[in-house]
């Protein structure tokens, strides 16, 4: 059984890591580009909102016995048909993807 407690609480961390990386796009491109340090913790809220996303997909899919992932992108394939919820929050995990890769291509890494 799905503990909503659980999710309720790493919902409320990925609202805490997007609240801070909404602050940290505030910064002026060339600021951005220029400060490794506000690269480095863009860069690490981004991959513990990402955890974030998969904690809870992987508790789901495990709480309700869908077939097991092969990898993370499948966390969220995995009950593709059965829940739409999910499937939403697949496609806010692809969207952070594009923007890890978009960062990729400012930081030259």
């Amino acid at each position: 059984m799905v503990s909503f407690e659980k999710v309720i609480r790493k919902f409320q961390q990925l609202d805490e890591y997007l609240a801070i990386l909404k602050a940290i796009s505030q910064t002026p491109q060339e600021t951005f580009l220029k400060d490794k340090i506000v690269i480095g913790s863009a860069k690490y809220y981004l991959q513990v909102s990402i955890e974030c996303c998969l904690d809870v997909a992987n508790h789901i899919i495990a709480s309700e016995k869908y077939r097991a992932p092969k990898d993370y992108s499948d966390s969220f394939m995995s009950y593709k048909k059965k829940d739409s919820f999910l499937m939403d929050l697949g496609k806010n995990y692809a969207r952070w993807l594009n923007l890890e890769i978009d960062l990729s291509i400012f930081t030259g890494k």
